[in-house]
This record gives C-alpha cells, sequence and structure tokens, in this order.
C-alpha cells in the first residue's frame, strides 16, 4: 500500500510520527501487534478498512485489497465475529460457504 501511494519508509515514518525503523519493522513482519492508533492512522491513510491490516494473508492480491476498501458490510461483520464463540464462528463460515457454492451470492 505504501508503494502504490508513491510514498518511503521515511514519508510514512512522518506521517504516523514513528521512526523509519519501525515502518521496516512494520513491513518485515516483526511487529505482530500494531498499537490501535497506528492501524487507524494506516487505514486513514490508505483509506482501506482494519481488516487489511489484521487479516493480511487473505488478501492475495490488489483487486482482493480494492474489495477491503471502505466495505462497511465486511466491517460489521468482522465487528459481529468478535462476539461468537469458536462454535458460532464455524456455523458463520459453513453457511457462508453454502451461499458461495449456491452461485446466487456471488460477485
Amino acid at each position: 500500500m505504501r508503494n502504490n501511494a508513491n510514498l518511503t519508509q521515511g514519508d510514512l515514518a512522518k506521517i504516523l510520527g514513528v521512526n523509519k525503523s519501525s515502518v521496516q519493522k512494520y513491513e518485515g513482519g516483526s511487529v505482530c501487534n500494531l498499537k490501535m492508533e497506528t492501524i487507524r492512522s494506516l487505514c486513514n491513510l490508505f483509506n482501506v478498512t482494519p481488516y487489511a491490516f489484521v487479516f493480511p494473508e487473505l488478501i492475495q492480491n490488489e483487486k482482493d485489497l480494492k474489495g477491503v476498501l471502505n466495505d462497511n458490510h465486511l466491517l460489521s461483520i468482522v465487528s459481529l465475529l468478535s462476539e461468537l464463540n469458536t462454535i458460532g464462528k464455524e456455523k458463520i463460515l459453513a453457511y457462508t460457504q453454502d451461499l458461495i457454492d449456491t452461485n446466487n451470492y456471488k460477485n
């Protein structure tokens, strides 16, 4: 996202109010728990939902990334999922797969 925005690591560091080495650590995966304030700043800067930072492994390409931009439904779903226990989350996954398999609800 930083590269797509034509920002250097130094530019991003200034925007976030951190050292360039912190940005290097974020991008290198050495920081597992970003501060909430940093996530919010990144979301505002790149116009994405927190999903992009919480589940980066689910975003495989730029098309996937565009799918999480300003997606209020997705943000609401992720928020609600946090209230479910493991069994509830498994049921949601199964139901979602059923919806996808019917092809009536796919993009």
